[in-house]
């Protein structure tokens, strides 16, 4: 126990106490002829666990904003249906006065068209 801990005592130091995130892994494997087994295992160990920690952190990020995303997309998903109900319902609304115009027949006859119209929009989106 006391070994580890000077180990991460000497180890803290040498980094002034943090990991660089572009550390050279290559620099541990060159130098550690001159450090005890030991000692270079624990280096290692330690910047293997500062990387977790770096991708468990981007991995959290990335999960957080792919929920915010389903989240935009079930409201775009209730919002088209929204719009496609309030479409049908607009359509209705010009055939119901364009059956309200019947005796004038230029009015009629133009409220069909456009309901027709708006008709055929809907089912080409659809």
């Amino acid at each position: 126990k006391n070994c580890f801990l000077r180990a991460w005592e000497i180890t803290r130091r040498f980094f002034n106490g943090c990991f660089p995130h572009d550390f050279e892994w290559n620099f541990f494997l060159s130098a550690s002829n001159t450090l005890p087994l030991g000692f270079k295992q624990l280096l290692l160990l330690l910047l293997f666990r500062a990387n977790i920690d770096e991708v468990e952190t981007e991995v959290v990020e990335i999960e957080a904003k792919l929920d915010k995303l389903v989240k935009l997309c079930s409201g775009m998903i209730e919002a088209g249906k929204a719009y496609v109900s309030a479409n049908k319902l607009f359509v209705n609304g010009v055939r119901d006065l364009s059956q309200q115009c019947k005796k004038d027949e230029t009015i009629s006859e133009c409220l069909e068209k456009c309901g027709e119209s708006l008709q055929e929009i809907i089912n080409y989106h659809m």
